[in-house]
């Protein structure tokens, strides 16, 4: 299991069955999805950097108008 920490929010690589799913605390999941972030983009990421899955992961929060 590997991880790390994307803009102040900590994350783990996590294998289940032979997928790479990206794991983030309970209360960093609450305030992205409330920002309205696509977090089915931490699923089954396969072989791709997790920096960039996060990185994806905050480009897609709509901005405030």
């Amino acid at each position: 299991m590997t991880g790390g920490i994307y803009a102040g929010v900590q994350y783990q690589v996590v294998d289940k069955q032979g997928k790479n799913y990206i794991a983030l605390q309970a209360g960093d999941v609450a305030i992205l999805m409330s920002q309205g972030a696509n977090m089915h983009l931490l699923d089954d990421i396969g072989d791709q950097d997790p920096e960039d899955v996060m990185e994806a992961l905050f480009d897609s929060i709509p901005e405030a108008k």
